[in-house]
């Protein structure tokens, strides 16, 4: 692998650590990385759900993908594009989290 190349690798492993970081932030404050649909169909009927319900989907969407996130931060392939501990990242992102939270309880 020329030098090229492998600064070309380095960059996208690089930019996808930093996207599953920015994703996972985004989930731990309640935001959801995929879109969760306002709407269910009920005997081909469609109806507008509830806020609670709403809520509730966006709640569930956060946490399928922080688990997924997680598990991408220890998984071989993560492990494969960098040289990076991913289990230390995601101590880091709680302990930040936990920092975040503390100073809006302050506040």
């Amino acid at each position: 692998m020329d030098v090229i190349e492998r600064e070309g690798y380095e960059r996208l492993a690089a930019a996808i650590v930093r996207q599953a970081v920015d994703d996972y932030r985004s989930v731990c404050r309640g935001v959801p990385i995929n879109s969760v649909d306002r709407y269910v169909y009920e005997g081909g009927v469609r109806r507008t759900i509830s806020k609670r319900e709403y809520d509730e989907k966006r709640r569930q969407s956060c946490e399928r993908s922080k688990k997924e996130i997680e598990s991408f931060f220890r998984s071989d392939h993560f492990k494969k594009i960098c040289d990076l501990d991913g289990e230390m990242i995601l101590q880091q992102l709680k302990y930040r989290r936990r920092l975040d939270l503390m100073k809006i309880i302050k506040a």
